[in-house]
């Protein structure tokens, strides 16, 4: 638990995420996480990690949060656009080495 409480404590202090306490009836004081501007703009990078969850770590229960659109509620998916914003299979995407990776162990 101390792991978690480290990652959700660094992404607040890095502005990810704003920390708010609420207490629910009967219960103790807890912090809820909810993501600031600059978190909103990792939800694609939080979908691709959910969808590579699902795939290759089964888990025994449905997923507790689910990324769907404020207006239909449909359910959505990460993927890689071209310049053109066609979508491009990830099998059909490389990484290519740079002139700027060789200056980085200069």
């Amino acid at each position: 638990m101390r792991v978690l409480s480290a990652r959700l404590a660094s992404l607040v202090e890095h502005g990810a995420l704003q920390k708010t306490p609420y207490r629910e009836p009967g219960q103790r004081t807890r912090d809820a996480y909810r993501l600031t501007r600059a978190g909103e703009e990792l939800k694609a990078v939080m979908v691709a990690m959910q969808q590579w969850g699902e795939a290759h770590v089964p888990q025994n229960r449905a997923p507790r949060v689910l990324p769907l659109t404020v207006d239909t509620r449909e359910r959505v998916r990460a993927g890689l656009l071209d310049p053109h914003g066609r979508i491009v299979p990830d099998t059909d995407v490389d990484f290519v080495r740079t002139s700027a990776a060789g200056a980085a162990s200069a």
